[in-house]
């Protein structure tokens, strides 16, 4: 519920991982309007899951919620369990870059109600959607979608997008 700087390097990052490979952890939550500012750089979630709180379920390993200004930039999030998405935010304004989706139980990124910059991001294996946004502000450049089970870019209903520069390679669906 406050605001987080966790910068780790290429050469060490950040890691959240599951103790046990076959008992995934919960999630990683980042909510409310005090985690404005929030910074993630070399961070590594893998083998998350879901979690509650009071009446809000996070569907995701990895997830803001909630909050006027985060960075993610190079992270990895791979392989989510139960959970519908490997990172999920909600109702924030933010910039996803260098980052990596892999191996994804459904979406690899759900973005919802928000405003974001997602840019020269990899997206690969996603069980679903590699990008999934719904009334969402999206500007998108240099990213790659490989291997996504449905569509690459998923665009909801009041969304508006501008993508450019994108590869995508054997998704169900490009666009």
């Amino acid at each position: 519920f406050g605001k987080v700087i966790a910068k780790g390097s290429a050469n060490h990052p950040i890691k959240f991982l599951a103790k046990d490979k076959n008992k995934p952890w919960g999630s990683i939550v980042i909510q409310g309007k005090k985690t404005s500012g929030s910074i993630f750089k070399y961070v590594q979630a893998k083998g998350g899951s879901i979690t509650n709180n009071a009446l809000i379920d996070y569907t995701a390993q990895f997830n803001i919620h909630d909050n006027d200004n985060f960075t993610l930039e190079n992270c990895t999030f791979d392989e989510n369990h139960i959970g519908d998405d490997n990172v999920h935010i909600a109702y924030s304004k933010g910039r996803i870059k260098y980052s990596i989706f892999s191996h994804s139980n459904s979406d690899a990124l759900d973005v919802d109600i928000s405003d974001v910059e997602i840019e020269d991001n990899l997206f690969i294996d996603s069980g679903n959607d590699g990008l999934d946004i719904m009334t969402t502000k999206l500007k998108a450049s240099g990213n790659i979608f490989v291997e996504n089970g449905d569509k690459a870019f998923s665009i909801g209903e009041w969304s508006n997008a501008n993508i450019e520069d994108s590869i995508i390679h054997n998704a169900n669906i490009g666009l």
